[in-house]
């Protein structure tokens, strides 16, 4: 069967007639991609009124979306409703009060996001004007300009350090009712940010939308001088895996208990190395290659065990791992930067920061280094709300605490602690990229 697809020109006849019908005269535009039906709207006082202000809005222009829309163009506050449905209505002040409703709608919706928004300790600003949120967070990755409505809100610009104007970028949506506190969504914002670099980027505004003039790639660095990877494979065995990020690993049973070898080269015959079970790590360390004469005396001489074996069946059919192995093994399936250990079950990771300052209702703080030092942005919380999150190690500095619970798929899953190491609140999640760049291993932090 033939498609009959009405025309635009058609459409247009349509909605002409009902519009004159609810006494709205409109008029042909012609437009690059055809013609398009416009009107203005020449309103009596209070018959729309700014739900914000409550002055009535006397003008409005509109284009026509198919037969039965209304999409308004001026003035902002309107453009921001969206398509309007017009078609169905017997008079025209009807369309207007159902514009009317989806204004005090929005506005109300509003209050509720700068609630939510002021909860997380963001400074956040309703434009009423568009009908939207605004919220500036500054992290060590970059500033960014979040707007929205409803129950989310999206990165809109992205500003990195060193940039003299911010990047417009495609809408990244934040739901933030899944996070309960500013730590976690300032995380997961680093983790998108991650995301948004190989997202293709729209021009900021004023900018040229010509193409950019290519920039000459940068020579890379000759790579440093590898191993024979055969020299390695001898000492570990034929039935050695390569897991992604270039990392040798070496599966074992010690008693009924199975274990993972992991290494990678740092430089040199130098070797970072990592020995996990299914509870978490056991031994990492750095080895010189001359060390490692084979991978089950390596592991015998780190243990104290004279029973280190390959897994049963290794030679044939290799040993299914059990489900609660399958952490470690994600974790080292993600590549480790040269001065990196990657999360694993088990660990525990902390932020440490630096309070600035103490009014009595909020506090304005730093994250600090494994040196003390501070880096990204100065933050601020509300102090009900930091004195939760985190607590005091020492004067003016303060940890939040937490529990790796698994890796993978390049996020971290994990707990929060408290003061007596106790699991608290509900489980959380976040890209690994972000959590590494807000966390460290406790155990360097002392």
């Amino acid at each position: 069967m033939a498609s009959h697809k009405i025309s635009p020109a058609r459409l247009n006849e349509i909605a002409r007639r009902k519009l004159n019908a609810l006494q709205v005269a409109t008029r042909l535009v012609d437009t690059p991609q055809g013609q398009r039906l416009e009107g203005e709207l020449h309103l009596a006082d209070g018959a729309l009124r700014d739900p914000f202000s409550r002055v009535s809005i006397t003008h409005a222009l509109f284009t026509v979306q198919g037969h039965d829309q209304l999409v308004f163009l001026k003035p902002a506050l309107l453009a921001a409703l969206g398509p309007v449905p017009f078609f169905d209505f017997a008079e025209m002040s009807q369309v207007l009060a159902q514009v009317q409703r989806q204004m005090e709608q929005r506005a109300a919706e509003l209050a509720v996001l700068q609630r939510r928004c002021q909860q997380l300790g963001l400074a956040c600003r309703v434009d009423a004007s568009r009908l939207c949120l605004q919220a500036r967070v500054e992290l060590a990755q970059a500033e960014l300009l979040l707007e929205g409505y409803g129950r989310q809100v999206s990165i809109v610009q992205v500003r990195r350090p060193g940039q003299a104007r911010p990047e417009e970028v495609e809408p990244l949506a934040i739901p933030l009712d899944e996070y309960g506190d500013r730590t976690d969504l300032e995380l997961a914002l680093g983790g998108l940010l991650e995301r948004l670099r190989e997202k293709k980027t729209t021009p900021a505004v004023g900018d040229s939308c010509s193409a950019p003039t290519p920039v000459p790639a940068a020579h890379d660095p000759e790579p440093p001088e590898g191993l024979p990877l055969g020299e390695v494979v001898s000492r570990l065995g034929h039935d050695c895996l390569l897991t992604r990020g270039a990392i040798l690993a070496k599966d074992l049973r010690v008693g009924d208990r199975q274990l993972r070898l992991a290494l990678r080269l740092e430089e040199g015959n130098r070797l970072a190395v990592r020995l996990v079970d299914p509870s978490g790590v056991r031994w990492r360390g750095r080895v010189e290659l001359e060390r490692l004469t084979s991978a089950e005396d390596f592991v015998a001489g780190l243990l104290g065990e004279a029973t280190v074996q390959p897994p049963a069946g290794a030679t044939t059919t290799a040993a299914p791992v059990p489900a609660a192995a399958a952490a470690p093994e994600a974790a080292l399936d993600m590549e480790l930067g040269a001065s990196q250990v990657l999360p694993v079950t088990g660990e525990r990771w902390a932020m440490n920061v630096l309070v600035e300052r103490d009014d009595g209702a909020e506090i304005r703080y730093v994250a600090i280094n494994a040196d003390g030092q501070p880096f990204g942005a100065q933050r601020v919380l509300q102090k009900q709300v930091f004195e939760s999150v985190f607590l005091q190690v020492s004067s003016g500095v303060y940890r939040l605490l937490v529990e790796v619970t698994g890796v993978s798929q390049g996020v971290v899953h994990y707990f929060q602690l408290d003061a007596g190491n106790q699991r608290r609140g509900p489980a959380r999640s976040c890209d690994v990229a972000a959590f590494m760049s807000n966390f460290l291993p406790e155990a360097t932090l002392f």
